[in-house]
């Protein structure tokens, strides 16, 4: 079963050091055209649907500034609910 996942970067904490874009291995990241608070261009999601959910990215991130998130369908929920159940 494919999962789809969903990255959150916090921009305004980001530093523009490249290294999710770096090791991201499906290249889902990229820099942002515009700048944050601090003056730098941070990292943005590009190609969400490229995600992979290898947390390569976030493990990279010395600011801790990005999530992933696996999105739940509800195919998904009812497969749990039914092996609880059994």
């Amino acid at each position: 079963m494919k999962h789809s996942y969903r990255v959150a970067i916090n921009a305004e904490h980001c530093k523009a050091c490249g290294l999710c874009i770096e090791f991201c291995p499906q290249d889902v990241l990229g820099f942002a055209s515009t700048r944050n608070d601090a003056g730098f261009y941070p990292a943005e999601v590009q190609d969400q649907a490229n995600c992979i959910g290898c947390l390569r990215c976030a493990m990279m991130c010395p600011d801790a500034c990005i999530e992933i998130w696996r999105l739940v369908s509800a195919d998904d929920r009812v497969a749990a609910a039914e092996s609880v159940t059994r």
